[in-house]
């Protein structure tokens, strides 16, 4: 089964019936990063789940929705990479989000895949940012544009060059626009 898994029926249903697993939570002494528990109800109040239906109807032992959690809690927990995911330990977050685990890396990975196959990613990030809009029209107007830039430091592509303010160096790399409305909060268009 791997390592941490404790739902064993629920993942013999899965691999068989193509069920998912129910979402079970136990009382819990001394879990590692439980405390991510407490960004959940900010992270529902902002949407998250809200149209998640775009990307169903799916089947295998976690749900959408446990998907979606687990990749904001992942994100919450300053993971960059779906490779940093297998320092954490899995058993635990998984208790955390009501299952045995988290999903393996290479099970996220063919999930994403299968999301942006499925589904329009960009409309569903559209559809996200008219909800945060139109939840507070009068901050609408106001947008800051913010330029990231990351850097390339191998050799397998030519990037352009950036200038890098930390190093006051122009360095290969791209740059990522985050654009904000007046209190911080995020908008994709």
């Amino acid at each position: 089964m791997g390592k941490a898994c404790t739902f064993t029926p629920a993942r013999v249903l899965a691999a068989t019936a193509g069920s998912t697993a129910d979402v079970s939570f136990s009382a819990q002494v001394d879990v590692h990063c439980a405390g991510i528990l407490f960004s959940l109800p900010a992270l529902l109040a902002n949407g998250l789940l809200t149209h998640s239906t775009a990307f169903k109807p799916d089947t295998g032992y976690y749900s959408v929705e446990s998907i979606f959690i687990s990749l904001a809690f992942l994100v919450l927990l300053r993971v960059k990479t779906l490779a940093q995911s297998e320092t954490i330990p899995c058993g635990e977050l998984g208790r955390a989000i009501g299952l045995d685990r988290i999903p393996e890396v290479k099970t996220l990975r063919k999930r994403i895949e299968r999301f942006c196959n499925r589904a329009d990613v960009k409309q569903w990030s559209l559809a996200l940012s008219k909800d945060w809009m139109d939840e507070y029209p009068d901050l609408a107007g106001i947008l800051y544009i913010d330029g990231h830039v990351n850097l390339y430091y191998g050799e397998a592509t030519r990037m352009p060059k950036r200038f890098a303010s930390r190093l006051r160096l122009c360095m290969s790399g791209s740059t990522d626009y985050w654009i904000n409305d007046n209190t911080g909060d995020s908008l994709s268009l």
